[in-house]
C-alpha cells in the first residue's frame, strides 16, 4: 500500500513538471507572437497567429498573462488598433478565459479597471464603427461586472452625444443600450428593471427637450 502511494507521488510530481514545462512553453509562444504584432505595422494575419496560439494554449497559467503583463500589452494593442475588428475578436477569446481572474491587481491597477477603461474609451472614440461598437459593447457584457463609475462615464457621453445629434437614430440606440448597462451597475444582481427603463427615458427625453 506505500509503494503504491509513493508511486502515485511520483507520477503525480512528474506530471506537475510536465504540465508547468508545456506552460512555460505556451506563454513564450504567446510572447513572440505578441513581439510580432508590437514591431510589425499592423497585420490582420499577425492577429490571426496570436489567436491560433492563444487557442492552442490548453495549459497556459491565466494569472502568469496577467501578472507578467502580457495581458496589458494585448490592451495597448486593442487601443493603438481600436479601429480593427479582428482586435477586439482578439481581446474577446483572451477575454473569455481570463475573466474570471480580472479581479486581480497588477503594476498599473485592477485589471478589471484597466479593461473598462480600455473600452469604454475605445468605445466613444470608435462610436461610429458600427463592427468594433457592438464587438466592444459585447465584451463589456460579457464580463458583466462594470465598475458604476464607467457605465456612468460612458452613459453621460452618450447622453451628451445624444442631445448634440438629436435626430440621430444610431445615437439614441446606443444611449438607450449604455443606459442599461448604467443602470444595471447599480443593481447588486445586475438585472434592470422597468423603473430603470423608465428612468433612462426620462433621462433622454430631458437631453432633447
Amino acid at each position: 500500500m506505500e509503494i503504491v502511494i509513493v508511486l502515485l507521488i511520483f507520477i503525480g510530481f512528474i506530471l506537475l513538471i510536465i504540465y508547468h514545462n508545456l506552460s512555460i512553453k505556451q506563454i513564450k509562444e504567446i510572447d513572440n507572437s505578441l513581439k510580432e504584432i508590437e514591431i510589425n505595422s499592423f497585420s490582420e494575419k499577425l492577429f490571426r497567429d496570436f489567436i491560433r496560439v492563444w487557442k492552442n494554449s490548453k495549459s497556459l497559467s491565466t494569472f502568469n498573462f496577467l501578472l507578467d503583463g502580457y495581458y496589458e500589452r494585448v490592451l495597448t494593442l486593442c487601443e493603438q488598433y481600436s479601429q480593427f475588428l479582428i482586435v477586439w475578436e482578439t481581446l474577446e477569446i483572451i477575454v473569455q478565459k481570463v475573466k474570471i481572474n480580472l479581479q486581480l491587481k497588477g503594476k498599473n491597477g485592477f485589471f478589471n479597471n484597466l479593461t473598462y477603461q480600455t473600452l469604454v474609451n475605445c468605445f466613444l472614440k470608435e462610436i461610429d464603427n458600427e463592427a468594433v461598437r457592438e464587438k466592444i459593447l459585447y465584451i463589456i457584457t460579457l464580463i458583466n461586472k462594470i465598475p458604476e463609475n464607467y457605465s456612468e462615464f460612458l452613459y453621460f457621453s452618450c447622453l451628451d452625444l445624444l442631445e448634440n445629434k438629436p435626430d440621430d437614430t444610431k445615437i439614441k440606440k446606443i444611449t438607450l443600450l449604455t443606459g442599461r448597462l448604467y443602470y444595471s451597475s447599480l443593481r447588486p444582481n445586475r438585472i434592470i428593471t422597468i423603473y430603470d427603463e423608465q428612468a433612462i427615458q426620462n433621462d433622454m427625453i430631458s437631453r432633447l427637450s
